[in-house]
This record gives structure tokens, sequence and C-alpha cells, in this order.
């Protein structure tokens, strides 16, 4: 069975983890990543404290989504994530997991926490912690459900991994029409 943790135990990583300053601007990581690979990176990107980046996926309020933004939810995806009010059985936030159709990059980068070398993320200045390719190679991810416990997914439970890229032919929920979240 998958692993489970209640919500006060989680909290002694959300606090431990790496936590950046760069221009008064906080950012918590998970303990996974690199705090001075991530430090660099800020300090590239930060411009005047307008930059953050957070390596966790929030899906509160997915019953809100306008009309317009409708077509990004694949799969029922809303069936299984967070509304307006907290249900036990659904996703309310997880470790990221990502592929970034943007970058222009033929087999787009993958962004994730945990995986088989590590984390993976999706920008040029990391190039050296960039996972190209159309099949993600991480590890699982955590996940924070409506009713605070904390649940790890492994990869072996994400179904048709070869397919998550392409998107069109992936069989199981996600959000995103060129870039696309996975959970």
């Amino acid at each position: 069975g998958l692993a489970m943790m209640a919500f006060a135990q989680f909290g002694k990583f959300v606090s431990s983890g790496p936590t950046v300053a760069i221009d008064g601007v906080g950012i918590s990581l998970c303990p996974e990543i690199d705090e001075d690979d991530m430090n660099s990176y800020y300090a590239s990107r930060n411009r005047n404290g307008a930059f953050v980046e957070i390596g966790y996926t929030y899906f509160g309020g997915i019953d809100r989504v306008i009309f317009s933004k409708q077509s990004h939810i694949k799969n029922n995806a809303d069936d299984f994530l967070i509304g307006s009010e907290p249900e036990s059985d659904k996703v309310w936030m997880a470790d990221v997991l990502y592929n970034d159709a943007s970058t222009g990059v033929s087999a787009g980068p993958w962004r994730y926490n945990h995986g088989e070398n590590g984390w993976s993320h999706n920008e040029n200045q990391l190039s050296h912690r960039r996972q190209p390719g159309n099949v993600p190679l991480f590890t699982g991810i955590n996940r924070l459900m409506g009713d605070g416990s904390v649940e790890w997914k492994p990869q072996n439970e994400f179904r048709n991994t070869e397919l998550m890229r392409s998107g069109g032919g992936y069989p199981d929920p996600y959000l995103g029409t060129g870039d696309k979240t996975y959970f």
C-alpha cells in the first residue's frame, strides 16, 4: 500500500527544506532539491523580488475553473482534484510532475522532485538538472489529500508514462493542453 503520514508529520519536511530569501522573497522547496543550484537559478531570474518558484502544484478550487480554461481539464481530472470544499479522497496539492512543451525543445523537458537521477527542472539555467525526452524518469510524487494526509504515489501507478508527453493518448487524468501537469 501507499505510505501515509498525517499533515502534522509532513510539516517538518516543509519547514526543514531549503528556503531562500532574495530581495525579501522566501521560497520553500522539496528537501530533495539542491539548495545551492536553486539559489543560483533564483538569483539569475529574480528582478526586485518578483520571481517565485515552488516545486509543488496546488489544485484547490478546480470546480471554479472558468469556462474558457475547462479544456485544460483532461480525462475527468476534476473528479480527482479538490474543489471548493475539502474531500478526503481528492488531491489538494502534490509534488510537481510537469512537461514543459513551451521551451521549443524537441521532447520538452520534465520537472519533478523525485527521480532516478535526483530532481529535474525544466529551465535552461539548470541544464545539468534538465531531463528531456518522451518519458519522465521520476520515481513518484507525494500527494496532499483533502483530509490532510500525505501519500506517496510511485511511478508504477502512473499508467502509460510513455504517452504522457503526447497528451492525447494518455489515459489518466491530467491538466494542460501544451504544457501538462500530472498527479
